[in-house]
């Protein structure tokens, strides 16, 4: 009886997470199937010089999204499993909305100052792209900071169905105004705009639903226990506010190099090829990520156990060999019928740069493999550890990216990139391996 209850029991976790990885792969395959439509639906309607524009703006909104309230989604994800332990969700919960209300309203004058400055200098169809894409910016990180928690809690379904709808209702939101009006990247965003506000009433009616209600929270508790949550979520949430800073730089320089040296039109054919090269890039990392992270931090558990621990980071290594045997597909696949792929999801005046293909992607791997060891860090709760490898990194693409451009062209930018990405992949997997090693952890968030 014994035995068939063992079986059983490991039947029932098996199926769960075979359940959790199909919705996850969903939802991340939904996120980026949504971006290749939008490359595609936006290049049909607008000329390169204007998607160029658009891509401009994408930078804007992914320093906001995904560098300003990042890093709080982070910390919200990692801190939902011991806040369980510790019987701290109420704690929890008002922690990360408090955080969450400071970024917004910090956010909200940063962008008055940047609208009226780029108005000042620029005029006003720069400064309406800079505001819109702000404010874009600033709905998709609270949603992301809410989704966090509800991976967290392992809400695979509902995350998949949400963001995929959202991936798909910006592009078609702003090809609806540019039908009705122009064809003009600022009525592009601004029907991003209203689908990330409509995704965000969603996504907090879920939160409200699966993480704030039946909260509890125990006067019980003793040692560690006692230690303020919000601390704790800020202490291990703001190295990653640092490095969110050299993320943005990272991943936008090399379009604002090309806008430097050759203008939009050159920005939005390059940016083709970068898409492409990108977003299978993310959905590999984003669902590998999602998929392993919260079950690995869940093993892990408030890292007293080393048992415990090196089960986490066998998961972690696991996650990383997929992601690379993928990538080496995906490279493979791309230099055979690059410019096949371009047209496919664009049209003939976006495939000039469509040979950069292959090499864009083996550089964005290498890139994204980086960010993908990086859960080590955040399962060992040291997240400072990545501060240097990013900055140097960074600097490293950003120079190059713009010294390159000078002898070899937009060819420049791709090896600039790769160049960083090696760099910081290497540094990485450095970090993992010594924290797979290195046992007892401190059990605080201090780096």
């Amino acid at each position: 009886m014994a035995a068939n209850d063992t079986s059983l029991r490991s039947l029932s976790r098996l199926a769960r997470l075979g359940s959790e990885a199909a919705w996850t792969f969903l939802g991340q395959a939904g996120i980026a199937a949504g971006a290749i439509f939008a490359v595609k639906i936006l290049t049909l309607y607008l000329e390169p010089a204007q998607f160029g524009r658009l891509m401009l703006a994408t930078t804007l909104i992914q320093a906001v999204a995904a560098q300003v309230y990042g890093p709080l989604a982070q910390g919200v994800m990692r801190f939902w499993s011991l806040s369980q332990q510790r019987g701290q969700q109420e704690e929890f919960v008002h922690s990360s909305w408090r955080m969450s209300t400071i970024l917004t309203r910090a956010m909200l004058v940063v962008t008055l100052l940047a609208v009226g400055g780029v108005f000042f200098f620029e005029g006003r169809q720069w400064s309406l792209l800079v505001g819109l894409s702000l404010l874009v910016g600033i709905f998709t990180g609270q949603s992301w900071t809410r989704m966090l928690a509800l991976m967290a809690a392992r809400e695979r379904k509902a995350i998949a169905i949400v963001t995929t709808g959202i991936a798909f209702l910006k592009p078609l939101s702003g090809i609806g105004l540019i039908l009705l009006f122009s064809p003009d990247a600022n009525w592009v965003l601004l029907g991003y705009l209203g689908a990330a506000f409509a995704g965000l009433i969603v996504i907090d009616r879920i939160y409200q639903k699966r993480i704030t209600g039946g909260l509890r929270s125990t006067g019980e508790m003793s040692g560690l226990e006692k230690r303020n949550l919000g601390k704790d979520l800020f202490s291990f949430s703001w190295p990653f506010f640092v490095y969110g800073v050299f993320s943005w730089l990272y991943e936008s320089c090399d379009r604002w190099s090309l806008q430097y040296h050759f203008g939009s039109e050159v920005v939005g054919a390059f940016s083709v090829a970068g898409q492409l090269a990108m977003y299978p890039l993310i959905l590999i990392s984003g669902f590998l990520g999602m998929l392993f992270s919260p079950i690995a931090y869940q093993r892990a558990g408030a890292l007293d156990s080393g048992k415990a621990l090196r089960a986490g980071n066998r998961l972690l290594f696991f996650m990383a060999l997929i992601y690379v045997a993928c990538c080496g597909c995906l490279i493979a696949g791309y230099a055979l019928i690059h410019e096949q792929i371009v047209l496919l999801v664009s049209g003939s005046s976006y495939t000039a740069f469509s040979y950069l293909l292959p090499g864009l992607t083996a550089a964005w791997s290498l890139y994204y493999f980086g960010h993908t060891l990086t859960s080590f860090g955040m399962l060992a709760n040291r997240p400072k550890l990545y501060i240097l490898p990013k900055f140097i990194a960074t600097g490293i693409a950003a120079v190059f990216s713009i010294v390159l451009p000078l002898w070899y062209g937009p060819e420049g930018v791709a090896w600039a990139l790769g160049t960083a990405g090696f760099v910081y992949a290497a540094w990485c997997l450095v970090i993992a391996c010594r924290l797979s090693r290195s046992w007892p952890l401190p059990l605080s968030p201090r780096g």
